[in-house]
């Protein structure tokens, strides 16, 4: 099983470069984006995920572990092979993708092209938990930012929440989902109350 090559891109194509390997040629599917940066002549180093079928055995390359562990996390959704997941992958920045699933933003995934509505929902439902573990640390989503506007008591509740124990990443999806309904409350009491009953 092939899992890393370094070599020199020796060819390239919509959505595949040719990388030689001390004269041997490895074709590679790598995401949309990717493919511009690979001019012939590149030294790359590739992280591989080999996908063996009946018919045939093909490589999909990847420069960071972190995008390959993604791109496998997305084929294990129901309806999503290798071709959909890097459709996905070249339609969304490996972190607008992440937050898109830990706060549950339908909309943004139903940008890429091929990705319909019940597909993206399936994607956070399957996805959501695991997203939040590949990426630790993830900073303050774009979206929980959009919807937070002038709340100024927002950090102070963050900083409450966080003092009796509870994870960043769950205080931030709790308040983002808070901020995005029609009753928001706006003052420190009522919002960490409501943080606290989703925490809990």
């Amino acid at each position: 099983m092939i899992a890393l090559l370094r070599g020199v891109v020796a060819a390239r194509g919509n959505d595949s470069v040719v990388v030689d390997v001390h004269g041997v040629g490895y074709e590679v599917f790598v995401p949309a984006p990717m493919v511009g940066t690979l001019a012939p002549g590149t030294e790359v180093r590739m992280h591989i995920h080999t996908n063996v079928r009946e018919d045939a055995i093909t490589l999909f390359g990847f420069t960071e572990v972190q995008d390959r562990d993604v791109f496998l996390s997305l084929t294990t959704v129901k309806g999503i092979g290798p071709k959909l997941a890097m459709a996905v992958m070249g339609g969304m920045a490996i972190p607008d993708l992440v937050t898109a699933v830990t706060t549950r933003d339908v909309r943004s995934l139903t940008k890429v092209p091929g990705l319909g509505k019940k597909t993206a929902e399936r994607i956070i439902v399957e996805l959501r938990d695991r997203f939040e573990a590949l990426v630790p640390g993830l900073p303050l989503s774009s979206t929980l930012s959009q919807v937070a506007g002038s709340n100024i008591h927002l950090d102070d509740v963050k900083s409450a929440l966080s003092n009796l124990g509870f994870k960043a990443s769950h205080i931030d999806r709790a308040l983002a989902d808070i901020l995005d309904g029609p009753d928001a409350p706006s003052d420190f009491d009522g919002l960490f109350r409501d943080a606290l009953k989703r925490l809990r």
